[in-house]
């Protein structure tokens, strides 16, 4: 079955999803905005890449009575998105893992509002093709709350001069063969993200370990990055 997947928020997260979609199903970028006028009978699931950076649609996605709907809840669960925005959630509500640095991966992570809908997102991701993990509905989800973890860890790193930058993304690569070192991967999500990530992250569990690095902090407020 061909399905019609609308797709809302950046457009580079819209690039990086219609790489990963089969190219047997409809993937249309759509400006919010224009959703009002989009009868959501005419679509089989909404992807809204920027949903923690724009919680306030939740007044219109949770009108979607049975509809799937599925945003970015990395920066906020969905539990906590909801209790500020959602009125009634009549929609099948799932937050998914599509921050820049983790958008080129096949596998999505993927957390539930009600874990009643485990069904309904069982077939939506076997009819879409594509493999996921059900995780926690937890601020960070799981791989960005490890990689920040790292990324703050590597800042503290810099901060106390025990290694370059270069260096200790080197010394990361090429110890875990992860994509990027975490100065460079910070710079691919964003350092003002990162921050925001971490910051929630403490907030929901008080682990000193998501402390933010002090250089880290004053980078995201400068708008710096690591490499110009």
């Amino acid at each position: 079955m061909a399905m019609h997947i609308l797709v809302t928020g950046e457009t580079s997260g819209f690039i990086a999803l219609q790489k990963l979609i089969p190219p047997t199903h409809i993937v249309e970028w759509v400006n919010f905005q224009d959703l009002y006028h989009q009868e959501p009978g005419s679509w089989n699931l909404l992807i809204d890449t920027t949903l923690d950076d724009n919680p306030e649609r939740l007044d219109l996605y949770s009108t979607y009575s049975n509809r799937p709907v599925m945003g970015r809840a990395v920066k906020h669960s969905l539990a906590a998105m909801a209790s500020k925005y959602g009125k009634n959630i009549e929609c099948a509500l799932m937050g998914i893992n599509c921050l820049p640095g983790f958008d080129f991966r096949p596998h999505f992570e993927i957390s539930l509002f009600q874990s009643t809908e485990k069904d309904t997102l069982e077939n939506i991701m076997s009819l879409v093709g594509l493999p996921y993990t059900l995780v926690a509905d937890r601020p960070g989800m799981v791989s960005p709350r490890i990689i920040t973890m790292i990324i703050n860890e590597a800042a503290f790193l810099l901060q106390e001069e025990g290694a370059t930058q270069r260096g200790i993304d080197t010394a990361m690569k090429l110890g875990t063969n992860y994509p990027f070192g975490p100065l460079e991967w910070a710079d691919t999500i964003g350092i003002g993200t990162v921050v925001e990530i971490l910051d929630a992250i403490y907030e929901d569990t008080h682990d000193d370990r998501y402390k933010v690095a002090p250089l880290l902090r004053r980078m995201a407020r400068l708008q710096e990055k690591f490499y110009s």
